[in-house]
C-alpha cells in the first residue's frame, strides 16, 4: 500500500421544511393567506442563508485517508488490549486491486478470505516486536467528520501549522487535507524532521547548497498543536497484566526503563525507588531505540518492522512524581546530535541547560557534557515534597527545552542551529558533502535512517531520594521524513531541494509522514491547474485553499457486532489542532 494521500469529501445537507396538516374545512385557526406568504418567505431565506455560510463560511467534509492519522483518522480498525488496554488505530486490510483501479478497503476486516487481522500492541514492544493481537471479523470504522472554517482572507490568513483542506493541485477535483508547514514569500526546509524557513536575499536564487545560505530560523510550534502532534511511545500505565504475555520472539516484557538496585519496575505500572541517597531511571535505548513508527502503518495481514524508521530526538519525558520522604530534587537528561540537555529543579529553582558531549573514553562511548550553556531558568510554585503526586513533563523539541507542572510552563529555554549545524550533529555528515555525493553518484545519504547515528536519543531521570512514579511515559514529536529511497531526494528535504515559495504559495505535509502523498512527493500540477492558476510543481495556490479545519463533529463510527447500526463515538468528538 502506498502513501495515502488523505482525501477528504464534502458533505451537503439540506433539510426539508414540514407542511402543515392538511384540512378540507377552514376553521377559525387556519392561518390567512399573508401568514403562509410570510412563513414561505422565511423558509426560503433560511435556506438561502444556509446556503451561503456552506457556500463561504463553513463547509463540512469526511476524511477516507489515513495520511492524518492518529490526529485526524479515515478509514481504520480500532485495537484494544486486553492484556495492557491500550488502545489504538490500524490501517485497513484492503481487497485486491481491479483492472483499471486500486484496491478499496474491505468492509469486514479480517475474515476467511483475508485472513486475521494480525499487529503487534505497541506498548508491550518496540516496532514489530510486542505482544501480537490477532483479531476477526472486524468492522471497518468510517473516517471522522470535520468541520471546516473557509479562508476569508480579508479577515484572516492561513497560519503555520494550521490543519488545512484544499483542492489538490495535480487531482482539482479531489478535497486533500494536510497540516500546513510552509508559508507564501518564504523558503523553506525540512531538516531532520524539523521545519526551517527563511526570507530568500535576493528572491528566488540560491546556491546548490541552499542550506548553507545565511538567515535559516527553525519553526517552533505553538502548544495546542504541539500537544495534538505528541505520538504515543510508551507508558507504564499500560503494564501488562499478564505476566506471561509473550512478544514476537518468545520473550516476556520487560519494562523499557532500567534503574537498578533500590527500584522496584517489573510488574508495576507505578515504579518506586526505595533506598536512600541518589539513583537513575535510564531507557533501555539499545532494546528499544526511539523512530517515526506507527502503528497505524503496521501491515494488519503482513506484520513486520517497517524498512526505514527514522530516529526521533524530538522527545517528550513525563511522570507522575510523588516523593517518599521530604522533599526530592530532580533532573531529566536526553543525549542526543552530540550534545546534553539537562533539565534540573533543585528545590524549586529550574535550570535548563545544553552542552556538547565529552570525549570518547575508549569503550566506543562519549563521557558527559562538561562544558555547559544555561538555556534558561524558572521557578517552580513549591518544592516536590511528600505527600502530593506532581504531574512533571521534559519537552525537548523544535531546538528548545522546556519544563511544564501540572500542565503549566515553567522554563523554557531555545538554542538555534542552523541547517547545516542540524544535519552535521545529527548524521555527521557536511551538506557540501551529501550535495556532492547526490550530484556525482545519484544517492542521498540523508534519505538512510543509519545516517542518523548521531542523532538516535538516549534519556534518564536523575533523583537523589526515594520516589514513586506514575504514569512514566514518553512521547515522540512528528517527524517529516527526508524519504525511503536512496536514489530520491524529496522536495525541501535535501539541501538541492530547497522549496521557493511565492506570494501565494503554500507548502503542506501530512502528520503520518511516512504514509502521507503530500507536497514533498507531488507530481506536476494538473494541466488545468497549471495553465489557469499556478504551473509550480509541489505547492498548493491560494486559489485552492478552501480553509482551516478546527472540529470533529462526527467521530469515525462503531457499527455494533451483533445488530451493526452505526453509533457515533461522541467520546472523540474534539478540537483540531
Amino acid at each position: 500500500m502506498g502513501r495515502s494521500p488523505a482525501i477528504v469529501t464534502a458533505m451537503t445537507a439540506s433539510p426539508a421544511p414540514q407542511s402543515p396538516p392538511a384540512s378540507s374545512a377552514k376553521s377559525p385557526d387556519q392561518p390567512a393567506p399573508n401568514q403562509i406568504k410570510e412563513t414561505l418567505i422565511s423558509i426560503i431565506i433560511a435556506f438561502v442563508l444556509a446556503f451561503v455560510f456552506r457556500q463561504f463560511v463553513i463547509e463540512a467534509f469526511i476524511i477516507p485517508t489515513g495520511s492524518m492519522a492518529p490526529t485526524l483518522m479515515g478509514e481504520h480498525i480500532r485495537m484494544t488490549s486486553p492484556n495492557t488496554g491500550y488502545e489504538w488505530p490500524v490501517g485497513p486490510q484492503y481487497n485486491l486491486p481491479t483492472p483499471g483501479g486500486g484496491g478499496q478497503p474491505l468492509s469486514i476486516q479480517g475474515d476467511a478470505r483475508s485472513g486475521p487481522v494480525r499487529t503487534h500492541d505497541p506498548m508491550t514492544g518496540p516496532p514489530g516486536s510486542g505482544q501480537m493481537l490477532e483479531r476477526s471479523n472486524l468492522r471497518l470504522r468510517s473516517g471522522d467528520r470535520i468541520i471546516v472554517f473557509k479562508y476569508l482572507y480579508d479577515i484572516y490568513d492561513p497560519k503555520r501549522f494550521d490543519v488545512v483542506v484544499f483542492k489538490a493541485p495535480h487531482d482539482p477535483k479531489t478535497n486533500y487535507i494536510k497540516r500546513l508547514v510552509g508559508l507564501p514569500g518564504e523558503e523553506l526546509a525540512l531538516v531532520d524532521g524539523d521545519v526551517f524557513a527563511r526570507k530568500p536575499e535576493p528572491a528566488g536564487k540560491v546556491g546548490e547548497d541552499g542550506w548553507a545560505m545565511p538567515g535559516w530560523t527553525i519553526q517552533r510550534k505553538p502548544e495546542r498543536a504541539q500537544r495534538a502532534m505528541w505520538q504515543d511511545v510508551f507508558s507504564s500505565e499500560y503494564q501488562p497484566l499478564d505476566p506471561n504475555a509473550r512478544n514476537r520472539n518468545g520473550l516476556p516484557f520487560k519494562s523499557p526503563w532500567l534503574g537498578g538496585d533500590g527500584w522496584q519496575i517489573d510488574g508495576r505500572r507505578s515504579y518506586e525507588y526505595t533506598r536512600s541517597g541518589p539513583t537513575t531511571l535510564s531507557w533501555n535505548s539499545a532494546e528499544w531505540p526511539i523512530g517515526d513508527f506507527y502503528p497505524y502503518n503496521e501491515r494488519p495481514n503482513t506484520p513486520s518492522r517497517p524498512p526505514n524508521i527514522f530516529p526521533v530526538a524530538d522527545l517528550m519525558l513525563s511522570c507522575g512524581l510523588e516523593p517518599l520522604e521530604g522533599s526530592v530534587n530532580v533532573a531529566a537528561e536526553i543525549r542526543a546530535r552530540g550534545h546534553d540537555f539537562r533539565v534540573e529543579v533543585r528545590g524549586a529553582a529550574v535550570t535548563l541547560k545544553m552542552g556538547p558531549v565529552g570525549p570518547d573514553r575508549g569503550d566506543g562511548r562519549r563521557g558527559p557534557a562538561t562544558d555547559w550553556t544555561t538555556l534558561g531558568t524558572g521557578t517552580l510554585p513549591h518544592e516536590l515534597r511528600k505527600g502530593r503526586v506532581t504531574n512533571v513533563e521534559v519537552w525537548h523539541v523544535d531546538q528548545t527545552l522546556q519544563l511544564w507542572v501540572e500542565g503549566k510552563r515553567i522554563a523554557i529555554g531555545e538554542y538555534n542551529w542552523t541547517p547545516v549545524q542540524r544535519t552535521a550533529f545529527a548524521t555527521g555528515l557536511t551538506t557540501d558533502h551529501i550535495t556532492r555525493v547526490f550530484r556525482e553518484h545519484r544517492e542521498n545519504p540523508l534519505a538512510n535512517p543509519a545516517s542518523y547515528a548521531a542523532g538516535s536519543p538516549e534519556f534518564r531521570w536523575e533523583f537523589d531520594g526515594p520516589v514513586r512514579l506514575h504514569r512514566v511515559g514518553v512521547k515522540r514529536d512528528v517527524h517529516y521524513q527526508p524519504g525511503g529511497e536512496m536514489s530520491i531526494a524529496l522536495r525541501a528535504c535535501h539541501p538541492t531541494t530547497v522549496m521557493h515559495l511565492g506570494p501565494d504559495h503554500f507548502f503542506t505535509c501530512g502528520d503520518n509522514s511516512p504514509n502521507s502523498l503530500d507536497a514533498r512527493a507531488w507530481g506536476d500540477p494538473d494541466p488545468w491547474v497549471a495553465k489557469e492558476i499556478d504551473n509550480t510543481p509541489g505547492i498548493v495556490p491560494r486559489k485552492l485553499m478552501i480553509g482551516k479545519a478546527f472540529f470533529v463533529y462526527f467521530p469515525s463510527i462503531i457499527r455494533g457486532e451483533s445488530s451493526g447500526l452505526p453509533v457515533p463515538d461522541f467520546g472523540r468528538l474534539r478540537w483540531i489542532f
